[in-house]
């Protein structure tokens, strides 16, 4: 479990512009690889895939999911057939090719098909996809509450991006407000980027149409808009997260946003008038690519101490002079409770990033808990 020292520093993150260093006490020369590797692509034919959980925690959650699966029953039928209850453009971009958004968003056809999506990830109790023939479906059940074991789906999520990924797709990842189910089943995707498992190789980033960048560039500049308004409205939600705007002045050559990122001509090419969509975009993915490249080192360095930290240990427990611990289950605690505090560090540095292109991101702390097990 999470200790509650780990959720009181997760409440008072503040994210910042450029900030992706570890403590002080962790030595960042470290120079150790992560082996890439890609996951095996199993072959499938259906074009929806069904996950369902039977896991239930009493009489009291049953009651609250048969409601819940009353409302979204409903809510999608509404959505699919009559009128959206919410912005139905609600995306952002998390990865190169990646999307997160709300149920709104999933019923935007024109929107799906001019940002070039071929994949969707539904991530709600109730499954009635509304263009079951245009796009490849992969429904997860799941609940939004403590009792839902959401981390048994990640092998299988992190599958079907990885598979759309190799296939020049791309995808989006959807529950019903896109903050807390959709954006954990991405970070177990993440993480399954940062321990090796899918390269950036593999992706295709020259697809760049001249709709999809007016689409993204545009989305831009009404988040910078409206970025103080997010920032009051998710402040006290899920995880306490805030952002707070920078009020230092820019100069006129800059395009800054604290939560997405600032173009420079230092830092970039100035993009031309005639360009601006395709740099930006561009310049964004390229970001992206090097912030996960940094949490990969950090995730090395960490990984390295918990496996110089087994060896010591095993190594004192084996001497012949009798120290060392009582017996292989205590030293097995010890060795877990180090994975499990390496853990609560790497999903703070996790959650900066993925706030930092989706600020209404709010895993709920159950959530939290399972990513933090998946870690290590």
């Amino acid at each position: 479990m999470i200790t509650m020292d780990f959720i009181n520093n997760y409440k008072d993150i503040e994210i910042k512009k450029n900030e992706n260093s570890v403590d002080n006490s962790i030595d960042n020369s470290n120079n150790e690889n992560v082996d890439n590797q890609t996951n095996d692509d199993t072959n499938n034919n259906t074009n929806v895939d069904i996950i369902n959980n039977d896991e239930r925690g009493g009489i009291i959650y049953d009651l609250m999911h048969i409601l819940d699966d009353i409302y979204v029953y409903s809510r999608t039928f509404i959505e699919n057939n009559y009128f959206n209850l919410s912005e139905n453009d609600d995306f952002s971009l998390v990865y190169p090719n990646i999307y997160i958004g709300n149920y709104s968003t999933s019923t935007n056809k024109q929107l799906l098909t001019n940002l070039g999506i071929t994949h969707i990830i539904s991530v709600i109790p109730s499954f009635n996809p509304p263009f079951e023939d245009k796009f490849k479906y992969l429904h997860i059940e799941a609940y939004d509450d403590e009792i839902q074991d959401i981390k048994q789906y990640f092998e299988i999520s992190n599958e079907f991006i990885s598979k759309c990924l190799n296939e020049g797709g791309k995808i989006l990842i959807h529950c019903m407000v896109g903050r807390s189910r959709s954006v954990t089943i991405f970070l177990a995707f993440l993480i399954h980027i940062i321990q090796g498992y899918f390269h950036k190789k593999n992706l295709n980033l020259e697809d760049c149409n001249d709709i999809y960048n007016s689409i993204e560039y545009n989305k831009f500049l009404k988040d910078k808009t409206l970025n103080n308004k997010f920032n009051n409205k998710f402040t006290n939600s899920y995880d306490g997260i805030s952002n707070q705007s920078n009020q230092s002045n820019h100069s006129n050559h800059s395009i800054t946003n604290d939560n997405y990122e600032t173009i420079t001509t230092k830092e970039h090419i100035k993009p031309q008038l005639n360009n601006k969509e395709k740099n930006f975009i561009l310049y964004k993915k390229e970001k992206m690519l090097n912030e996960v490249d940094e949490l990969i080192s950090i995730y090395s360095i960490l990984k390295k101490e918990i496996i110089l930290f087994k060896n010591d240990s095993d190594r004192n427990n084996s001497s012949s002079d009798g120290g060392g611990y009582k017996n292989i289950d205590e030293l097995n605690q010890i060795i877990n409770q180090r994975k499990q505090n390496s853990g609560n560090h790497f999903i703070i540095q996790l959650l900066k990033y993925v706030k930092t292109y989706r600020i209404e991101a709010n895993p709920n702390p159950y959530f939290i808990t399972q990513l933090c097990e998946y870690i290590f």
